[in-house]
């Protein structure tokens, strides 16, 4: 349950998931608390201390698809069952999820939404007349229907705890729509999404008319970007009223001019109040005349609402939105958050989490910086190491984390995509590097991938060497390097010195680096070199600098002083620190006329490498954003 601000409903809803018939000691309630600014703290926390079952765990961004993935990763159950803190719980839903699971085979389960007016007010009443009406909320069925099947989205939903190995966690980059977004994925993989009566909540929205215009507003903002995300993600039903806003847009101006047009506004006018009054006359409750005869009006205001809303929402056709909490209170973005608390004071959402302190300096002092999926970047205070939180116990714990994530174009290439990444990265890298080596006998590649760099070293009279955990790139990698390749950790690898040691884009990937480094000080030679190439951030970097870090793929990114840092404390001589932003790499020839697996994204890289001066304009305009926040570095260390 993630809730933020939920003070007015958070101790009946979670009293009726505490009264479930389902025994007691069988499952578990996490409540993932988004920093809330009202009493909603204190209640679960009286909750809590009568009912050891409950637990509550920080959400320090405050947005749902964060707090629903810490919650997830804490979950200890075979079954992820996501509840709202704004809803009543019917005593037998939690068994139903059960049974409704087993018996429909499907990946989730969920119930219509009765939408219970929050007082007895007008405004109230008209909310929830709106929210219930087919014509105020079309063909959704959770919430205008009671009968049974196969849907495409279900409200929260009950699901088997495999099913985000498959399709990934919650999109943190959504925060709204983010189960919308979620539920496609799951029909993309096969899946299947169950609606059944027998889980038939009930659902208190706003309480005034206007909040819901407000809210109606913000959240179809996100739809255009939803879209960009997964263009599964959302029904017809969604672009109706954006299309009906633009139609009387273009109507009005022409009336003026046009009787023909003048007749079809007020035409298409009349024809839509008919259809409202059609629609609510029939379902109005206890003879509410009041609400019948004004709802009409007020879905035209909602429609109204929802359209400009995702008009407005066009402008994410090109950048990621801002990540703002979305309750009651402080409405501060997330990046603006780094200095407002300390590593400590954060509360692990991982039971298989190292406690808070840096993986390279062991310091617990740290500055929250933003969150990806449930994990936390943090930059530590001593070293100014970038790591997330929680952060692997182990190598293999942290393998499994890199298995089962599979999120969208993130999922790992096979090994001839890969090869033919590599082969476009080293034509700009493979000088520096080779430069590095010359005068060696003998060079490790650690993480060596498919094997391209030591590829290029063939017919040198040089000893090569790669490490690859991933068996397909490493069989790939000794049919092309001709070379030992081993499939082991850094951390068990033991056998000869070598000369030279290369990390190419891989130290975001090893966890524990303290350890990393104490074993690739003892396998250098006396005066060898240990050449790195990896991400640097700069501490005002933000979320929106990258699409997509990549987490928890990466677990840590240099800070401006690591690198000092791991020269000073690890026996090595920093003799190059070469900062390149990564605007340079972003936006190189290389990069964009390498083909991916999207024939849509590979046309726009074609076009923007055909339009003169459009890579270079890109990366202006990136640069003026981000002030060169996130950098390339090439580092070489001397072992002595």
């Amino acid at each position: 349950m993630p809730v933020r601000n939920e003070e007015e409903h958070i101790r009946a809803s979670l009293q009726s998931l505490l009264d479930q018939s389902y025994p007691l000691s069988e499952y578990e309630i996490i409540i993932i608390d988004g920093r809330s600014s009202d009493r909603t703290k204190q209640i679960i926390e009286e909750i809590r201390n009568r009912h050891p079952q409950v637990r509550c765990l920080d959400n320090p961004p405050g947005i749902v698809p964060t707090g629903m993935n810490i919650g997830i990763r804490a979950a200890r159950g075979k079954i992820i069952v996501r509840v709202d803190g704004h809803s009543i719980y019917p005593r037998d839903y939690a068994a139903n999820c059960i049974k409704s699971l087993e018996e429909t085979k499907a990946d989730n389960v969920g119930g219509p939404c009765m939408t219970v007016a929050a007082d007895e007010s007008l405004s109230a009443r008209l909310v929830a007349a709106v929210l219930s009406n087919p014509f105020g909320v079309g063909n959704s069925k959770f919430r205008t229907s009671r009968e049974e099947g196969y849907v495409d989205t279900v409200p929260f939903g009950a699901f088997r705890r495999e099913v985000f190995a498959r399709v990934g966690m919650y999109n943190e980059k959504l925060v709204r729509n983010q189960d919308i977004e979620l539920n496609a994925r799951i029909r993309q993989s096969g899946g299947k999404i169950y609606l059944t009566p027998v889980l038939t909540t009930q659902y208190y929205p706003v309480k005034s008319f206007l909040n819901l215009l407000k809210r109606t507003f913000k959240t179809s903002q996100w739809h255009i970007f939803t879209l960009r995300e997964n263009r599964d993600s959302l029904g017809r039903r969604h672009l109706v009223p954006i299309l009906f806003l633009v139609l009387l847009m273009l109507l009005l101006p022409a009336s003026l001019v046009s009787n023909t047009a003048l007749a079809f506004l007020i035409g298409t006018l009349c024809a839509y109040f008919l259809t409202g009054f059609y629609f609510s006359l029939p379902s109005r409750s206890k003879d509410d005349w009041g609400v019948a005869l004004v709802q009409p009006f007020a879905t035209f205001c909602f429609h109204m609402a929802y359209g400009v809303g995702t008009l407005f929402g066009l402008r994410y056709v090109f950048k990621q939105p801002s990540v703002m909490r979305v309750r009651a209170g402080s409405f501060k973005p997330v990046h603006e958050l780094s200095s407002c608390f300390k590593a400590r004071e954060l509360k692990s959402a991982s039971q298989n989490a190292w406690p808070m302190t840096c993986p390279l300096c062991s310091e617990r002092d740290a500055q929250y910086r933003f969150s990806e999926r449930g994990y936390n970047l943090m930059q530590c205070s001593r070293c100014h190491l970038f790591y997330i939180d929680p952060y692997p116990r182990a190598v293999e714990n942290h393998h499994k984390i890199v298995e089962s994530y599979a999120y969208d174009d993130l999922k790992i290439l096979d090994a001839k995509n890969y090869y033919a990444a590599e082969v476009g990265f080293y034509r700009d890298y493979f000088g520096p590097i080779s430069e590095q080596v010359n005068g060696a006998s003998s060079f490790l590649d650690v993480g060596c991938g498919t094997g391209r760099l030591l590829e290029l070293f063939v017919g040198r009279n040089l000893y090569r060497a790669g490490i690859e955990l991933n068996h397909s790139r490493a069989a790939f990698a000794r049919s092309v390097a001709k070379c030992e390749i081993f499939e082991q950790p850094i951390e068990e690898f033991s056998g000869q010195r070598f000369d030279a040691i290369g990390l190419i884009n891989v130290l975001s990937h090893i966890p524990s680096l303290a350890g990393l480094f104490v074993k690739l000080k003892s396998l250098l030679s006396d005066h060898g070199k240990l050449i790195i190439k990896t991400g640097e951030l700069q501490s005002h970097v933000k979320k929106a600098a990258l699409h997509d870090w990549g987490i928890p793929d990466h677990l840590q990114f240099l800070g401006a002083d690591t690198a000092a840092f791991i020269a000073q404390n690890y026996g090595l001589h920093l003799q190059i620190c070469k900062r390149i932003p990564l605007s340079e790499e972003i936006f190189s020839l290389n990069t964009w006329t390498a083909k991916g697996r999207n024939p849509l994204r590979n046309a726009v890289k074609s076009a923007a490498v055909h339009l003169p001066g459009a890579l270079r304009v890109m990366r202006s305009c990136y640069e003026f954003i981000h002030h060169e926040s996130v950098m390339s570095s090439f580092l070489v260390f001397t072992n002595y």
